[in-house]
């Protein structure tokens, strides 16, 4: 085992790297890198020393579906949070790592075309809340250009509508472990139920006005049939009186 490679697994150890063939395919990465970069470039991108060291790891690490802890990847880069992700964004470009998948091209390499439009209503809605609700330093941790998101929620969506696809390939090509997967297309899904419940709960309430409306007519209905009865019994209690009067006036002029 070389002395590159020892340092490489050193380091790669304290960000929770344990493959040995991640941290391989990290020092292929740190020599392209060496390469293409030469001429005195590496110093003013400040790809040197551990920092480089540990955006190869990083880069490694995602190609291989191992997941890295960002915040302690920044602290041993030595890099503010905002340059360690310019710097990830720029050797990965120079790597030619920065191959993205957009989510349609992603629903046709798993033949699921039909799942895309509810997928990226799904993926909006969920960074929409993520920007609401995330602190400004989670916000800078996390990268919704990752194939990640893209391929989480065009799972969800495939799983809403019954829809196969290989799940083992597509957890390989978001490039992270089952659990953040399984757990990013939970919070997915629950924003696929949430529309329905909104909807069956106006749909209540429309009824309800309705039967109010309904128990209202009827009601104006009865006064008006009230009201004639009630003009009714005011006139029969009237000539009730009368005719009370007249037996009496009657009575009274036979005794005299």
């Amino acid at each position: 085992m070389s002395s590159q490679l020892q340092q490489f697994m050193r380091i790669g150890e304290k960000l929770g790297i344990h493959s040995q063939g991640t941290c391989r395919k990290a020092v292929e990465l740190d020599r392209l890198c060496e390469v293409r970069c030469s001429g005195g470039g590496l110093a003013s991108l400040s790809f040197s020393g551990s920092c480089r060291t540990v955006l190869c790891l990083e880069l490694a690490a995602t190609s291989t579906g191992v997941s890295v802890d960002r915040k302690l990847a920044t602290k041993l880069s030595g890099l503010t949070a905002t340059s360690y992700k310019s710097s990830l964004k720029t050797l990965q470009h120079l790597l030619d790592l920065d191959t993205v998948y957009s989510l349609r091209d992603i629903a046709v390499k798993f033949g699921c075309t039909e799942a895309v439009s509810m997928a990226q209503d799904m993926l909006a809605r969920y960074r929409e809340n993520f920007e609401v609700t995330a602190s400004d330093t989670t916000k800078e941790d996390v990268d919704f250009d990752k194939p990640l998101f893209s391929c989480a929620a065009l799972y969800a969506a495939c799983r809403f509508l019954k829809i196969k696809v290989d799940r083992p390939k597509m957890i390989e090509l978001a490039g992270a472990k089952k659990n953040t997967f399984d757990n990013l297309v939970g919070q997915l899904q629950k924003l696929v139920d949430k529309p329905a419940e909104q909807g069956k709960s106006k749909s209540n309430k429309r009824v309800k006005n309705w039967l109010d409306d309904l128990e209202y007519l009827a009601d104006q209905e009865d006064l008006k049939h009230k009201r004639p009865t009630a003009g009714k019994e005011n006139e029969e209690e009237e000539d009730y009186e009368d005719w009370k009067r007249r037996i009496l006036a009657a009575t009274e002029s036979c005794d005299t």
